[in-house]
């Protein structure tokens, strides 16, 4: 009798992981999982009044979509339940590939902003670099306004502010390659660096690396990249490894900025408070 009653409770417990199971198939069917595509592309999920809810990617449609047929309250969000049993119609757009399907997503995210959508339906605010000679070295500037200098760049998207801390970094240990990461400047080694910084370096040196930045965050030349792969070496291998993910953020950012996948019209913000100039 103890043991039925046990069997009962869990009975119960597990009803509504029962109750949860494959809701999009007894709402839309097995057989539409079937005529997906397994294909790169972006989809959409609506509700009863076709009211867009989501919007997704994937390199393979079929299988994107149809996992969503799988669901645990242990191991999914209540958000992405709620989701699931708002979706009455499913629509897809094939792509190319799955970079172009990437690409499709920012775009309709920033366009639709969807309710159930929390990254990418936002650009952030623009960002501006500025690189110019200075007395004793280079100085390397951000800021969120567009200054009246003629070395002011931008606008640049709100990626910058992070690759800009990669750059940093990555400058400095080239410059200083004997320097240890204890020993750097306060604050180089936070996710974002001061805004203002000088790179201290002789003169006939600074034009060269002002030209090799400015080729950088244009997108126009991968110069920088080739010389700062020396970085990455080293006897410790956590240093090693951190210097690559340095690298490769820099990587990234030109990438998009030499395809073109980051130009965005995002709205000037209001000055920043001033930062420590090292």
């Amino acid at each position: 009798m103890v043991e039925v009653a046990k069997n009962l409770r869990r009975g119960a417990r597990q009803m509504p992981l029962f109750a949860l199971e494959n809701p999009l198939s007894a709402r839309l069917g097995v057989g539409f999982f079937k005529s997906v595509p397994s294909r790169a592309g972006v989809y959409f999920f609506r509700d009863v009044e076709s009211r867009l809810l989501y919007i997704g990617q994937s390199h393979d449609l079929r299988a994107r979509i149809g996992s969503y047929r799988h669901l645990s309250l242990d191991r999914n969000p209540r958000r992405l339940l709620r989701l699931v049993h708002r979706i009455t119609h499913v629509e897809w757009v094939e792509c190319e590939g799955a970079a172009e399907a990437i690409e499709l997503e920012r775009k309709l995210l920033l366009e639709h902003r969807p309710p159930f959508n929390r990254a990418g339906v936002w650009p952030g605010y623009a960002w501006w670099m500025t690189v110019k000679l200075a007395a004793n070295g280079v100085h390397v500037g951000l800021s969120r306004q567009a200054g009246g200098e003629t070395e002011c760049m931008g606008p640049f998207p709100a990626g910058l502010r992070y690759a800009h801390a990669s750059l940093m970094r990555c400058v400095f240990r080239y410059l200083n390659p004997e320097c240890s990461l204890g020993a750097y400047p306060l604050g180089l080694l936070n996710l974002t660096v001061p805004l203002s910084m000088l790179l201290k370096l002789e003169a006939k040196d600074g034009k060269r690396l002002v030209d090799l930045m400015v080729g950088w965050v244009s997108g126009q030349s991968d110069e920088l990249l080739v010389i700062l792969e020396s970085v990455v070496g080293g006897k410790d291998e956590r240093e090693v490894e951190y210097w690559a993910g340095e690298l490769e953020s820099l990587r990234r950012f030109f990438k998009k900025r030499r395809s073109g996948t980051d130009a965005l019209k995002m709205p000037a913000a209001p000055p920043l408070p001033m930062f420590p100039e090292w």
